[in-house]
């Protein structure tokens, strides 16, 4: 008897036989429909790519984008990255300038600013200096001086000590070169110790951990969700946003509404409805 072969998989986008790019899932796409795709959510803003097929989250690989964009486009990838870690590295050191003097921002922008660690100019993560030279290479591949937060030009830097640079996210009188005595921490029996890795670090793990701003309920949420970002606590009947981590009362109307509007979702991804399902209050 004869044997038949396998029918060539059909490309989700375009309909036709292709070979397809393999993403990990069990989606098809032909190269070219993948490649525009990508190019196109990059241009609208995205800095997070997934595969094309509704309701899948799963991320294109970096080694993947590497050869499927085109070098323009990955250039407007990483920008639009950087724009990404920049406004959260704007939210922390604005929340610092309007919290209380025990939160965990507050204690990470005293340490921060206290010489420990430095904003990249570039992609803006915040980079920790142990020792060595004030030569920093991130890990972005941006060059820049630890002690004034420049980019390394090999120049001698004049500062006598490192000076926190907020790479322009503060106005210059917010500036500040350490922390003020306000912002010691309370330490056991009543003293007051000065902001130190440890406990900086530790505001880093209290800061991005999510919590239900009801209960106070530790929760997280995988890479590849892709539902309703109006989410519900396990403990609790508080229902809030992902996005701000404020509570949306189910009395206000429909509480999915608000995901879609939230100022602290991502640019790209406000009146998105892909995080609103048919049955979990989507259109």
């Amino acid at each position: 008897c004869c044997k038949h072969s396998e029918p060539p998989p059909i490309c989700g986008i375009c309909f036709d036989p292709c070979r397809p790019v393999h993403l990990g899932c069990r989606h098809s796409f032909c190269e070219d429909c993948l490649r525009t795709t990508a190019t196109v959510a990059i241009e609208e803003g995205r800095s997070v790519l997934s595969c094309p097929e509704p309701g899948c989250s799963r991320t294109l690989a970096e080694p993947l984008l590497r050869t499927l964009l085109p070098e323009a486009a990955a250039r407007r990838l990483l920008e639009n990255q950087n724009a990404r870690t920049r406004d959260w590295s704007r939210s922390i050191l604005e929340g610092a300038a309007l919290a209380r003097p025990d939160a965990p921002e507050v204690r990470l922008v005293a340490w921060a600013r206290g010489g420990h660690a430095q904003l990249c100019p570039r992609c803006y993560v915040l980079v920790e200096k142990s020792d060595g030279c004030h030569h920093i290479q991130c890990p972005c591949g941006q060059h820049f001086c630890f002690a004034c937060g420049k980019e390394w030009d090999g120049h001698q830097c004049l500062a006598a000590r490192p000076r926190f640079n907020s790479q322009g996210l503060l106005p210059e009188s917010a500036e500040a070169p350490a922390a003020p005595p306000s912002l010691a921490l309370a330490a056991p029996h009543g003293s007051s110790a000065l902001v130190d890795a440890a406990s900086a670090r530790a505001a880093v793990a209290h800061a991005l951990t999510l919590k239900c701003p009801r209960c106070q309920r530790a929760f997280a949420m995988e890479d590849d969700f892709a539902d309703c970002f109006c989410l519900r606590c396990s403990s609790c009947p508080c229902m809030f946003c992902a996005w701000c981590l404020e509570e949306c009362p189910a009395t206000s109307g429909d509480p999915h509404s608000h995901v879609l509007d939230c100022p602290r979702a991502p640019a790209d991804m406000r009146g998105h409805a892909l995080y609103l399902a048919d049955h979990n209050g989507g259109p």
